[in-house]
């Protein structure tokens, strides 16, 4: 059982559709500045559940962890009409496709 994710609680609680642009900005503008603290966060969460590291690289083992994540999260949140997705954010621009043969890979 993993220790419970702290949530980011967003300082405005409409949806993004009903949000004018201006209160868009500033909530885009909230989120960019949470940023190092959900990382830290995140790095917490993952310290209190055995501390383990994960090279996100698109190996094998990489997208295996991925993919147990994405299971358990779905299982618990699956259900919610928020969740209706999953991003897998290891970016090739992330210098994880530098040469050709590592690209088609990708």
């Amino acid at each position: 059982m993993l220790t419970e994710y702290e949530f980011a609680q967003p300082p405005v609680n409409v949806p993004f559709d009903e949000m004018p642009r201006a209160q868009a900005r500033q909530h885009f503008n909230w989120f960019v500045t949470q940023i190092p603290e959900r990382l830290d966060v995140l790095s917490r969460t993952l310290s209190a559940n055995g501390g383990e590291t994960v090279c996100l690289d698109f190996s094998p083992e990489s997208l295996a962890w991925h993919k147990a994540v994405a299971e358990e999260i779905w299982q618990r949140y699956g259900r919610h009409r928020s969740f209706y997705g999953w991003y897998v954010s290891d970016e090739i621009a992330g210098n994880l496709g530098e040469n050709d043969q590592r690209r088609s890979e990708l």
